[in-house]
């Protein structure tokens, strides 16, 4: 993601509603199998329900999209 957004992770991590912040996170939950815990303790700044947030707004997005 870093890499397509030409900006570091940290540059971008704590920007709610960010997609690229949100698509890193939804992948690390549904493909990754990380529990909203893990991903929390892992991302640092970010508690849960913000990574749930994320993870729900790339789902509904991407069901608008089909």
């Amino acid at each position: 993601m870093e890499e397509l957004k030409k900006e570091p992770w940290s540059a971008f991590r704590d920007r709610r509603g960010d997609w690229g912040r949100d698509v890193t996170l939804w992948a690390a939950r549904r493909l990754g199998g990380y529990t909203l815990a893990e991903l929390a303790r892992e991302v640092g700044a970010i508690d849960y329900t913000a990574i749930y947030q994320g993870v729900r707004r790339v789902e509904t997005r991407s069901k608008k999209r089909r």
